[in-house]
């Protein structure tokens, strides 16, 4: 899915990007609950696959922003593709009757004891402004904590471009 990424340049933050990163919290902290919940229901067997079998997950939030409404929409699809596999989070929203959507893409190979490798891009909009980002995300896991590197280029209309990198 998507995540708060850190431009290379020095663009000052606009309100898209303040919501953006309020909705990555709360996306990082449910997806990450999720994978800490369900790791241990896989078999030994479906746990040595990218992705064991076809699955998804739905979610959404609400509240205040900035003394608006605002809720949102997300989805995830995790398909296998051999000994690999590729995920898709659509979204769709709206603050203060203003709407945004976009999705992400994945396409990975994981081993459940050592970590991800993967290929991503994603696409954003929202008041006329648009993102799109082209990557790669490495993840490596340890008994108490898992950590992922992710960078690549962004450009789009109304955004700064070129690269961007995170850590977390």
């Amino acid at each position: 899915m998507q995540s708060a990424c850190f431009p290379l340049s020095n663009a000052t933050k606009s309100p898209a990007q303040s919501l953006r990163r309020a909705i990555v919290a709360v996306l990082k902290s449910s997806t990450a609950m999720a994978t800490v919940c369900g790791l241990g229901l896989a078999s030994p067997e479906a746990q040595a696959q990218a992705v064991s079998e076809p699955n998804f997950s739905i979610g959404g939030a609400g509240g205040d922003f900035t003394s608006k409404g605002a809720g949102f929409g997300i989805g995830r699809i995790d398909l296998p593709v051999g000994p690999f596999g590729v995920q898709a989070d659509p979204f769709v929203g709206d603050v203060g009757g203003r709407a945004f959507y976009g999705t992400a893409g994945q396409f990975f190979a994981r081993d459940p004891d050592l970590g991800s490798l993967s290929a991503l891009g994603q696409f954003e909009w929202y008041r006329g402004a648009s993102v799109r980002r082209y990557g790669a995300q490495g993840e490596y896991y340890t008994p108490r904590i898992d950590l992922a590197v992710r960078g690549g280029y962004q450009d789009g209309h109304k955004v700064g471009r070129g690269g961007f990198g995170e850590a977390h």
